[in-house]
């Protein structure tokens, strides 16, 4: 699982960069004259429709150094495919369907095989507008389909993967769908669906309390520019700090590049860096499609 509290503040920050609909602006009919409407970039010129499919590739490392010099790295790389099965008025039904997965860790090896198990494996999701997994709808088919490819796959770590599959068939609907896919979430994160103002975005630092009663001081930022009209692409950015005394801190930073055409994601890339007394983590995750450019087919 990849951790979802730097993707719900980059959500938050977009929707600071975006503008209210034309119709919620002012109603024309509510004055005389002119309507003076704010306007930004439409970054979806298209809207989604049924059979829309797209291919994406993501790839995930995380390197772990311990003060004592040990070192743990850890990969993984998963090719899927997203189909839209319905569009409606507050959102999709996707097909997610994973079509090729590895994972390395030297220290958990059954991680491949808990990867690999989804491969083939057709998840019916309904999301928000942006894209964002809120259900499984086909959850119960799903759960026994991937207990049964990691029976085969991983027979010698049967409690590990019945563990797994116990924990999230025990979660609400939301988080379990959130854990399974959570590159959709990363890709809903830079995917607003109103018109969206250029320019750049600071929120003043706050200090917020753990549950653990530390506090940390947060500061965050998102942009959105580099609008390329003949390419149908635009660029959002985001980061997010987090510092908990001197010596523990995260600085989160993620870049996308999206296309104004259907307003998905063609390219990302996050980086995490997490420092603390006991050592210090670094977290990069990419990733990407062809870009459709400004109307060709789905691919």
């Amino acid at each position: 699982m990849r951790r979802q509290a730097g993707r719900f503040a980059t959500g938050a920050l977009i929707a600071a960069l975006a503008l209210a609909p034309a119709a919620e602006a002012q109603d024309p009919a509510a004055g005389a004259g002119s309507v003076e409407i704010a306007t930004g970039v439409q970054v979806q010129n298209r809207e989604d429709e049924l059979g829309d499919l797209r291919r994406y590739v993501s790839e995930t490392t995380t390197s772990t150094t311990l003060v004592d010099g040990r070192a743990h790295e850890r990969s993984n790389r998963q090719a899927f495919e997203l189909s839209t099965m319905a569009v409606t008025a507050r959102g999709l039904l996707l097909r997610f369907t994973l079509r090729e997965a590895q994972a390395r860790d030297p220290e958990q090896p059954y991680l491949d095989a808990l990867l690999k198990g989804w491969v083939d494996i057709p998840l019916e999701v309904m999301t928000n507008r942006s894209g964002a997994p809120e259900r499984i709808v086909n959850w119960p088919r799903a759960r026994e389909a991937y207990s049964a490819a990691l029976a085969r796959l991983a027979p010698e770590h049967g409690d590990i993967a019945s563990g797994v599959v116990a924990a999230l068939d025990g979660m609400e609907d939301g988080p379990r769908a959130a854990a399974v896919l959570a590159d959709l979430v990363l890709l809903a994160a830079a995917q607003p669906r109103q018109p969206v103002r250029e320019g750049r975005v600071e929120v003043a630092p706050e200090t917020l309390t753990a549950s653990s009663g530390a506090s940390m001081v947060v500061t965050r930022f998102a942009e959105f520019g580099s609008v390329e009209a003949d390419a149908c692409t635009a660029v959002y950015q985001s980061g997010t700090t987090m510092a908990a005394g001197a010596d523990a801190s995260t600085a989160e930073a993620l870049r996308a590049t999206l296309s104004t055409w259907d307003g998905w994601v063609i390219g990302l890339e996050q980086t995490s860096e997490t420092t603390a007394p006991a050592g210090r983590m670094m977290k990069t995750v990419t990733i990407r499609r062809d870009p459709p450019g400004c109307g060709a087919p789905q691919s």
